[in-house]
Protein backbone atom coordinates (compact mmCIF):
# COMPACT_ATOMS: atom_id res chain seq x y z
CA UNK A 1 0.00 0.00 0.00
CA UNK A 2 2.81 2.43 0.87
CA UNK A 3 4.43 1.66 -2.48
CA UNK A 4 1.24 2.59 -4.33
CA UNK A 5 0.94 5.87 -2.44
CA UNK A 6 4.59 6.66 -3.17
CA UNK A 7 4.09 5.97 -6.88
CA UNK A 8 0.93 8.12 -6.90
CA UNK A 9 2.78 11.02 -5.27
CA UNK A 10 5.68 10.68 -7.71
CA UNK A 11 3.33 10.65 -10.70
CA UNK A 12 1.53 13.74 -9.37
CA UNK A 13 4.82 15.60 -9.08
CA UNK A 14 5.73 14.71 -12.65
CA UNK A 15 2.33 15.78 -14.04
CA UNK A 16 2.03 19.13 -12.21
CA UNK A 17 4.45 21.05 -14.47
CA UNK A 18 2.15 20.30 -17.41
CA UNK A 19 -0.58 22.30 -15.67
CA UNK A 20 1.39 25.55 -15.72
CA UNK A 21 -0.39 28.74 -16.82
CA UNK A 22 0.72 29.27 -20.41
CA UNK A 23 -0.06 33.02 -20.33
CA UNK A 24 2.45 33.47 -17.51
CA UNK A 25 5.00 31.49 -19.49
CA UNK A 26 4.69 33.86 -22.47
CA UNK A 27 6.00 36.78 -20.42
CA UNK A 28 9.80 36.88 -20.90
CA UNK A 29 10.20 38.60 -17.53
CA UNK A 30 8.67 35.54 -15.87
CA UNK A 31 11.13 32.95 -17.12
CA UNK A 32 14.12 33.29 -19.40
CA UNK A 33 13.80 29.75 -20.71
CA UNK A 34 10.25 29.75 -22.01
CA UNK A 35 10.42 32.09 -24.95
CA UNK A 36 12.92 32.89 -27.61
CA UNK A 37 14.57 36.29 -27.59
CA UNK A 38 13.11 38.18 -30.52
CA UNK A 39 14.00 41.52 -31.97
CA UNK A 40 12.69 43.97 -34.51
CA UNK A 41 11.71 42.87 -37.96
CA UNK A 42 14.66 42.61 -40.32
CA UNK A 43 15.18 45.65 -42.47
CA UNK A 44 14.57 45.38 -46.17
CA UNK A 45 18.14 46.25 -47.16
CA UNK A 46 19.82 43.18 -48.59
CA UNK A 47 23.61 43.12 -48.87
CA UNK A 48 24.54 40.34 -51.28
CA UNK A 49 28.27 40.74 -50.64
CA UNK A 50 28.33 39.58 -47.01
CA UNK A 51 28.64 35.85 -46.29
CA UNK A 52 28.06 33.94 -43.07
CA UNK A 53 31.82 33.32 -42.84
CA UNK A 54 32.41 37.09 -43.05
CA UNK A 55 30.10 37.66 -40.09
CA UNK A 56 31.82 34.98 -37.97
CA UNK A 57 35.21 36.48 -38.89
CA UNK A 58 33.95 39.80 -37.52
CA UNK A 59 33.04 38.02 -34.27
CA UNK A 60 36.62 36.78 -33.98
CA UNK A 61 38.02 40.23 -34.85
CA UNK A 62 35.85 41.72 -32.08
CA UNK A 63 37.40 39.26 -29.61
CA UNK A 64 34.30 37.12 -29.29
CA UNK A 65 34.36 33.37 -28.94
CA UNK A 66 33.79 31.46 -32.18
CA UNK A 67 35.57 28.11 -32.41
CA UNK A 68 35.42 25.11 -34.75
CA UNK A 69 33.85 27.23 -37.47
CA UNK A 70 32.42 25.38 -40.43
CA UNK A 71 29.77 25.66 -43.09
CA UNK A 72 26.45 24.13 -42.17
CA UNK A 73 25.57 20.75 -43.63
CA UNK A 74 22.02 19.52 -44.34
CA UNK A 75 21.98 17.48 -41.11
CA UNK A 76 22.73 20.67 -39.12
CA UNK A 77 19.38 22.11 -40.18
CA UNK A 78 17.36 19.21 -38.80
CA UNK A 79 13.69 19.82 -39.66
CA UNK A 80 14.27 23.49 -40.52
CA UNK A 81 14.20 24.81 -44.10
CA UNK A 82 17.56 25.07 -45.90
CA UNK A 83 16.96 28.37 -47.67
CA UNK A 84 20.04 30.36 -46.66
CA UNK A 85 22.50 31.50 -49.32
CA UNK A 86 25.30 30.82 -46.84
CA UNK A 87 25.25 29.41 -43.31
CA UNK A 88 27.98 28.87 -40.74
CA UNK A 89 28.00 27.16 -37.37
CA UNK A 90 30.43 28.20 -34.63
CA UNK A 91 30.95 26.77 -31.17
CA UNK A 92 31.16 28.46 -27.78
CA UNK A 93 33.31 26.09 -25.67
CA UNK A 94 33.25 28.36 -22.61
CA UNK A 95 29.60 27.45 -22.08
CA UNK A 96 29.89 23.82 -23.13
CA UNK A 97 31.41 21.71 -25.91
CA UNK A 98 28.14 21.30 -27.78
CA UNK A 99 26.82 24.86 -27.41
CA UNK A 100 26.85 26.76 -30.64
CA UNK A 101 25.59 29.61 -32.72
CA UNK A 102 24.63 29.95 -36.35
CA UNK A 103 24.86 32.74 -38.86
CA UNK A 104 22.61 32.62 -41.90
CA UNK A 105 22.71 34.98 -44.86
CA UNK A 106 19.67 35.07 -47.13
CA UNK A 107 18.89 36.36 -50.59
CA UNK A 108 15.45 37.57 -49.49
CA UNK A 109 13.72 38.59 -46.28
CA UNK A 110 10.85 36.13 -46.67
CA UNK A 111 13.20 33.17 -46.23
CA UNK A 112 14.92 34.89 -43.30
CA UNK A 113 11.60 35.59 -41.57
CA UNK A 114 10.50 31.99 -42.10
CA UNK A 115 13.58 30.51 -40.42
CA UNK A 116 13.58 33.08 -37.61
CA UNK A 117 9.92 32.33 -36.96
CA UNK A 118 10.60 28.60 -36.76
CA UNK A 119 13.39 29.10 -34.20
CA UNK A 120 11.20 31.51 -32.21
CA UNK A 121 8.22 29.15 -32.26
CA UNK A 122 10.33 26.19 -31.09
CA UNK A 123 11.57 28.26 -28.14
CA UNK A 124 8.01 29.16 -27.20
CA UNK A 125 6.86 25.55 -27.33
CA UNK A 126 9.58 24.06 -25.14
CA UNK A 127 12.24 25.40 -22.80
CA UNK A 128 14.50 22.68 -24.16
CA UNK A 129 14.61 24.56 -27.49
CA UNK A 130 15.06 28.05 -26.05
CA UNK A 131 17.47 30.12 -28.12
CA UNK A 132 18.24 33.69 -29.10
CA UNK A 133 17.61 35.09 -32.57
CA UNK A 134 18.43 38.44 -34.12
CA UNK A 135 17.83 39.59 -37.67
CA UNK A 136 19.31 42.56 -39.47
CA UNK A 137 19.22 43.15 -43.20
CA UNK A 138 19.69 39.70 -44.72
CA UNK A 139 21.58 38.24 -41.72
CA UNK A 140 20.07 35.96 -39.08
CA UNK A 141 22.05 35.29 -35.90
CA UNK A 142 20.91 32.29 -33.87
CA UNK A 143 22.56 31.27 -30.59
CA UNK A 144 22.03 28.65 -27.93
CA UNK A 145 19.89 29.57 -24.96
CA UNK A 146 22.78 28.45 -22.75
CA UNK A 147 24.46 31.79 -23.51
CA UNK A 148 23.59 34.75 -21.31
CA UNK A 149 21.71 37.73 -22.67
CA UNK A 150 24.89 39.77 -22.19
CA UNK A 151 26.91 37.32 -24.30
CA UNK A 152 24.28 37.32 -27.03
CA UNK A 153 24.17 41.13 -27.03
CA UNK A 154 27.89 41.28 -27.86
CA UNK A 155 27.35 39.14 -30.98
CA UNK A 156 24.27 41.18 -31.85
CA UNK A 157 26.33 44.38 -31.65
CA UNK A 158 28.78 42.97 -34.21
CA UNK A 159 25.91 42.15 -36.59
CA UNK A 160 24.59 45.70 -36.07
CA UNK A 161 27.98 47.10 -37.07
CA UNK A 162 27.86 45.45 -40.51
Amino acid sequence: MKTRIGILILMSILVLPACTNKETMKNPATSRTTSTETTDEPTTKVDNTVTADDVVSKFKTAGLEAENIRGMKPKDYGPLPMKAKSATVFYLPSIGKKNNGHVFVFENNEDLKELKSKYDDMGKESAMFFSYTYAKNNILLHMTGQATEEQFKKYQDVVDSL
